[in-house]
């Protein structure tokens, strides 16, 4: 059997978050990366609209 590797990152919080809540792409991130990948059937702002548990840091 051939060795494989599998690289992992795990974030937690360091401490509570405050303010507001931290996008995931902005829509045109979201709409270049559905082009690139050749996705055309879901709207090209969908990825924009993610919501995520991380804050943005001050």
């Amino acid at each position: 059997m051939n060795a494989r590797e599998l690289m992992v990152s795990l974030w937690h919080p360091a401490k509570t978050a405050t303010g507001r809540p931290a996008g995931y792409l902005t829509p045109d991130e979201s709409r270049l990366l559905l082009e690139d990948g050749g996705i055309t059937t879901l709207p090209p702002d969908i990825l924009s609209r993610t919501r995520t548990n991380a804050g943005v840091c001050r």
